[in-house]
């Protein structure tokens, strides 16, 4: 059984005059290896029963017997990467990822700025030149400075069904696949594999100069050829403010769960063909 603490850290500034809580969970079977999960709630694209997925995990741990220790804190607006460096002392671990909440999703990589140890079974799908910007705003913790420490983005999924799994389960042993590869779990990894991996090259779809209340034509998993409408916008009246269409053949890998969209707001990911 591995051991479970929860508890606060002080981050102060101005002088100490302002200071506010982060709030840590902890789980303990050692001290080494030592990995820092850090929750990105900065960019929460979908319902908040998505972190329903996190406490999943959490309440699973307690039945497992780790190794190591591993840390899980949150990044907001408020609480980033050079908050937790100061409060964390972040260089004393071994292994650092960054977890998003991008809606209804299949688990994969999207991102990882050293290779490393990636051998995850879950997909590793790179990103075309259309999503640099939309990288540079989410990698909160890249650092090409730090070739210590093994840095990735990992995109949880909520409400789907892969296999007859649903996204609860799927993310449970993508995270377990993660810890089994980094030696603080026993066992072997699960397939987590794409069905299909001729898709590699991720494009961000979002709403273009318009919001308003987003519906999805496509959903996740599913292919999707050049040209096809995969989500429109429309105003409360419900006449049509943008339509946005796929350049390239593809599939859906996730989607906001959103149902009120801002202009230029994350709607979509579509895996294409390298």
């Amino acid at each position: 059984m591995t051991l479970i603490y929860r508890k606060e850290l002080t981050a102060t500034y101005h002088g100490g005059f302002v200071s506010y809580k982060i709030p840590i969970v902890e789980a303990y079977g050692g001290e080494k290896p030592c990995i820092l999960m850090a929750l990105n709630l900065s960019k929460l694209y979908g319902k908040p029963a998505i972190l329903e997925d996190l406490w999943y995990i959490i309440r699973k741990l307690r039945n497992e017997r780790i190794t190591g220790k591993i840390t899980f804190t949150y990044l907001t607006r408020r609480f980033n990467y050079h908050i937790l460096e100061r409060v964390l002392n972040i260089s004393k671990y071994d292994v650092i990822i960054e977890v998003l909440f991008l809606g209804m999703s299949y688990p994969y990589i999207i991102c990882f700025a050293h290779d490393g140890k990636c051998n995850f079974r879950i997909p590793k799908l790179y990103t075309d030149r259309s999503s640099k910007e939309f990288l540079k705003k989410v990698l909160m913790l890249a650092s090409e400075d730090r070739n210590d420490v093994t840095y990735m983005v990992y995109v949880p999924s909520s409400a789907v069904k892969v296999n007859e799994k649903n996204s609860t389960e799927l993310n449970y042993e993508a995270v377990m696949n993660i810890l089994k590869t980094y030696g603080l779990l026993r066992g072997s990894l699960e397939d987590l594999m794409f069905l299909d991996e001729k898709f590699k090259k991720v494009k961000i779809l979002a709403s273009r100069s318009k919001g308003g209340v987003v519906l999805l034509r496509s959903s996740v998993g599913q292919v999707v050829s050049k040209g096809t409408v995969v989500f429109e916008v429309r105003n409360i009246f419900g006449e049509l403010v943008d339509s946005v269409e796929s350049t390239e053949e593809g599939v859906i890998v996730s989607c906001t769960e959103k149902m009120f969209v801002k202009p230029y707001d994350y709607v979509m990911s579509i895996a294409a063909v390298q």
